[in-house]
């Protein structure tokens, strides 16, 4: 959600529109606990960039890491 990660994320969908190899492409955000105002404000970046995120929470990243491990 920083600034060097929006804009790798616009890179990525330019690379995508005009590109020569198709490639799907998904923005995931990994919320470490941010405070509700920093959480809107990497909301807001994103939809204002046109930057479709989906936000995970820590809870759920470790979970998802502790079954890879199974």
């Amino acid at each position: 959600g920083g600034k060097d990660s929006m804009v790798l994320a616009k890179c990525f969908q330019e690379l995508k529109r005009h590109g020569k190899i198709n490639f799907d492409l998904e923005f995931v955000v990994m919320n470490p606990g941010y405070n509700e105002e920093n959480k809107e404000l990497i909301i807001k970046n994103a939809s204002d960039l046109n930057i479709p995120i989906q936000i995970m929470k820590k809870k759920k990243r470790i979970l998802k890491l502790k079954e890879s491990f199974t």
